[in-house]
């Protein structure tokens, strides 16, 4: 595999580090001290530098983006995924557009991390940029390549589930499960495509689709 000093971090930081520090920020209730410009930021720098380790990483070994799932142009499953995207980012905008906007209080965590102000709602469409395209690479691309000559496919993709399910820390059980059916959905989807161009549409569209809802009325927050 020609492995480098670099793959040996980015493994570390992807399957220790990363999920072992969201683990331990959620148990311990400190990233909800957090403001949600803070929460912007934090995430937007961990995934600036795991995405520069893995630029390095590719410029020194002189890897192909398509080992990544950049295929360019995609292939047939991956146009057939794009297509898929595309629907799906249709269908979540029209529900957007009906669904009363979730605000900022309560206990969802989606909900805390939606933007209350302008300048949050810019920093927050960088947020779900980073996190759309970069977790793809990191989570799906990168770990199905260097998992998968270990473990095999179906073991490359059950340890790539479960810690991008770890990666989101633990809030409760019913959102932990849910996190391991979405990581092992968008796993599963790159498996069977081999591009990431149609799930990185999809994870940045999820949160972005959420500043299209109208605003929650007074009476219906009551």
């Amino acid at each position: 595999m020609g492995e480098t000093g670099f793959d040996y971090a980015l493994l570390a930081a992807l399957l220790v580090l990363v999920p072992a520090n969201s683990l331990w920020r959620s148990l311990a209730g400190r990233g909800t001290t957090l403001s949600r410009m803070a929460r912007y930021g934090r995430t937007i720098g961990i995934i600036s530098v795991l995405l520069a380790l893995l630029a390095l990483d590719w410029s020194v070994t002189g890897r192909s983006l398509e080992s990544l799932g950049l295929d360019i142009p995609p292939s047939l499953p991956g146009l057939a995924g794009l297509g898929v995207a595309i629907l799906l980012t249709v269908a979540m905008v029209m529900m957007a557009r009906i669904a009363p906007r979730r605000g900022g209080s309560g206990t969802d965590p989606a909900a805390l991390l939606m933007p209350q102000s302008p300048a949050e709602r810019w920093v927050f469409i960088l947020f779900s940029l980073a996190v759309g395209i970069g977790w793809e690479l990191l989570y799906r691309g990168y770990l199905l390549w260097a998992l998968t000559p270990r473990l095999g496919l179906p073991g490359a993709i059950a340890l790539a589930t479960l810690v991008y399910g770890l990666a989101h820390g633990y809030k409760s059980r019913r959102l932990f499960i849910g996190s391991l059916i979405s990581a092992m959905l968008f796993v599963g989807g790159y498996a069977l495509t081999g591009s990431l161009w149609w799930l990185m549409l999809v994870h940045s569209a999820l949160p972005l689709v959420g500043l299209l809802a109208p605003p929650r009325s007074a009476e219906a927050a009551a």
